[in-house]
């Protein structure tokens, strides 16, 4: 009798695995097939990446190679235009770019390839941080203090990777101005920071002696308690006498 029960509950197990795989075999072999056409198109996809990359870079060894003997406007023509054409190397190109145009005397040229490296948010934001400091030391000599920080206030925070360089430029920039207790507090935030290199910390402790004579003092004037008890007593300091 066992014997019989076992036979039925069997039947019924493959009635039920039958009546399943045609409901959902479509979906399972969709599946299947859904995680072979994914994974072949995965491969696909770091194939084409690393072929693209070992071509760009490849092209970038050539260049490099050709433009040698070529004047710095030259060079940088040669580099807008492999930016142009090689997303992968954008970034390395848009900054030989614009250090062969500086090196050019074409500082506004150099500046504006700059600030399109800084834009781009597709780079890493230290490269881009970087981007806006190379473009504010080009212009640091000509800019206004607004100007200066407005580019460099930005890249000053405490953990910031280009701080100290972006405070020395503003505090440059405020010595330049005369605004020189603003001057003092950047130089002191560079001699302060213990992640500061060692020689833009001299050059820091440089500034700080030249401002020791020109930071505002705070007024020495009468103080409240003084000046209460006079008008209590209403006297006053006479005058000295004529000599």
């Amino acid at each position: 009798m066992s014997d019989i029960f076992r036979e039925v509950d069997e039947e019924l197990r493959r009635d039920n695995a039958s009546a399943l795989w045609s409901k959902y075999g479509i979906y399972v072999i969709g599946t299947a097939v859904g995680i072979v056409a994914l994974t072949a198109a995965t491969v696909g996809w770091n194939n084409w990446q690393q072929s693209t990359a070992e071509d760009a870079s490849a092209a970038y060894e050539t260049l490099e190679a050709e433009i040698t003997d070529q004047t710095p406007a030259q060079i940088a023509a040669a580099y807008a235009s492999f930016e142009a054409g090689n997303a992968g190397y954008a970034m390395l190109a848009g900054f030989q770019e614009a250090a062969a145009l500086a090196q050019a005397g074409k500082n506004d040229e150099a500046v504006t390839a700059y600030e399109r490296v800084a834009a781009d948010s597709s780079i890493d934001n230290v490269m881009r941080q970087l981007a806006v400091l190379k473009g504010a030391i080009l212009i640091s000599g000509e800019a206004s203090d607004a100007d200066m920080r407005a580019r460099l206030l930005p890249l000053t925070g405490a953990d910031a990777p280009w701080r100290n360089p972006a405070r020395e430029l503003l505090g440059l920039s405020a010595y330049k101005a005369a605004d020189f207790d603003v001057a003092a507090v950047l130089f002191e935030e560079i001699i302060q920071d213990s992640g500061a290199a060692p020689g833009i910390r001299d050059r820091a402790h440089i500034m700080q002696a030249l401002l020791a004579s020109k930071v505002v003092a705070e007024p020495t004037g009468t103080s409240d308690d003084e000046t209460k008890g006079e008008e209590e007593t209403g006297e006053a300091a006479a005058p000295a006498a004529p000599q």
